[in-house]
């Protein structure tokens, strides 16, 4: 078995899209993956989803 650990790509800014997609650099970054996964013959047979929530510096306080 082997494990492949990919962070999400890049989002825009809160200010500029409260729903947060992905930026033009994310979108590059995950594209870049994908093509360097399917040269490489990577199947994914699971996929596991990990999401933290570290409050912003605002929040902490």
């Amino acid at each position: 078995m082997r494990l492949y650990l990919v962070q999400h790509g890049e989002a825009k800014r809160e200010v500029e899209d409260p729903l947060r997609p992905l930026s033009e650099s994310g979108r590059e970054d995950i594209q870049r993956i994908a093509k360097y996964a399917k040269k490489k013959d990577i199947k994914a047979n699971r996929i596991f989803i990990v999401v933290s929530y570290v409050p912003n510096k605002q929040q902490r306080y």
